[in-house]
């Protein structure tokens, strides 16, 4: 005698993640990055993997796919760094083995910096002593800044570098 079997889960079987609404607060666009932990849990009595879809360029994730054993958790880095001062918010899917998704949302406010650098940092080559190295940075305003801007180079006492000019005026 042959006997079929059928049967159903029914257990939710979507993955959970905490928080599932970051505020980020007020960040810099094209000058700054804001990492923001973040757990996601396996629930369910089956191992899943999971992983991020459409992440903008601006976001990371780390790890952005893997596999929860059931009942585990993992920790995630979510990076965002705003290219972009209009955009408030992103909203992320995670989706599991069953296809099923779970959405985080990054809310913020972006401002644009008042002054723009070429170089965030300088990393001069080795030199012998006596000789000199070069590095030209470009300083300027923000888009929608106006009026005068002043900025200055702070040197450490003691210090090899020389900067030209040490602090300028910036005008609309």
């Amino acid at each position: 005698i042959y006997y079929t079997l059928r049967f159903r889960l029914v257990q939710n079987t979507q993955l959970v993640l905490s928080p599932n609404c970051i505020d980020l607060s007020t960040i810099y666009t094209n000058s700054e990055q804001v990492i923001a932990p973040v757990k996601i849990k396996n629930d369910s009595v089956l191992t899943q993997q999971f992983g991020f879809s459409s992440l903008d360029s601006e976001i990371s994730i780390e790890p952005s796919t893997g596999i929860l054993l059931p009942q585990s958790e993992q920790m995630l880095r979510v990076a965002l760094a705003p290219k972009d001062s209009t955009r408030t918010q992103h909203i992320i899917s995670v989706y599991n083995s069953f296809d099923q998704h779970t959405s985080l949302k990054l809310k913020y406010q972006c401002l644009e910096p008042a002054l723009h650098f070429s170089h965030s940092s300088i990393t001069f080559q080795a030199i012998a002593p006596g000789t000199r190295a070069h590095v030209s940075v470009v300083v300027s305003r923000g888009k929608k800044e106006e009026g005068e801007h002043f900025f200055h180079f702070g040197l450490p006492a003691q210090s090899h570098l020389y900067v030209k000019p040490q602090s300028l005026l910036l005008r609309a």
